[in-house]
């Protein structure tokens, strides 16, 4: 049997926290309004984790449904991929973590940090993996928990509060049994000279120290 001339998602998942948190929620938090919310960005509502499990739990239940979409079991799984810019901790990355919460055999498990173009790069890659022939199946998992790191002190930071919440997404990527079904292409590309339009400039390893606890 050759290699597959297109790959394609074998099955999906996800899974959301169960706290809802509306508009009028919000509203007197951060001085908003559900009409200024809905006119602006066309969002009801986001959900938000109310304990300590993080984005490699959420993302865990989204990969288990993926896998039971696509008729699969994790002993099926080929290679891990995973794309957060909110990790459970500094270091290992999300998918260490994930590889051993769903008791995965020993394979490549990697992180891509391309925040929010990570899913659309990761996808590239199980592309290239699975057509290449180094993997047959392979997991992409997205998944984020902002809602421990918003800034909810009135208008400050209503502009980028209101927009975001948690939750996780997972597919798996296998080879298409049709020629005419799959992937087409990826074109993926930078412009690192507007990187610091939107950034994040601490915790940050260039630091010395890396974080102040005098700082409130």
């Amino acid at each position: 049997m050759g290699l597959p001339t297109r790959s394609r998602i074998l099955g999906y998942g996800f899974e959301v926290p169960s706290m809802v948190v509306t508009n009028d929620d919000l509203a007197p938090i951060v001085d908003t309004s559900d009409e200024w919310v809905r006119q602006r960005s066309g969002i009801l509502e986001r959900r938000y984790l109310d304990n300590d499990e993080g984005s490699v739990g959420l993302a865990a239940v989204a990969v288990t449904r993926a896998l039971e979409r696509a008729g699969l079991e994790a002993g099926d799984v080929d290679a891990l991929i995973c794309c957060t810019l909110s990790p459970d901790v500094d270091f290992p990355g999300n998918s260490s973590l994930l590889h051993e919460r769903l008791g995965l055999r020993p394979m490549p498990a990697f992180d891509i940090r391309n925040q929010c173009s990570g899913f659309v790069y990761a996808l590239a890659v199980a592309d290239h993996l699975v057509r290449s022939g180094a993997a047959r199946h392979v997991v992409v998992a997205g998944s984020e928990v902002h809602s421990s790191g918003l800034d909810f002190h009135g208008a400050r930071g209503r502009d980028v509060t209101v927009l975001f919440g948690d939750g996780a997404g997972a597919v798996v990527v296998g080879p298409s049994d049709d020629g005419e079904r799959g992937f087409l292409t990826f074109k993926l590309h930078a412009e690192g000279k507007y990187a610091e339009k939107l950034c994040v400039y601490g915790p940050s390893h260039r630091r010395k120290p890396r974080l102040d606890l005098t700082v409130a």
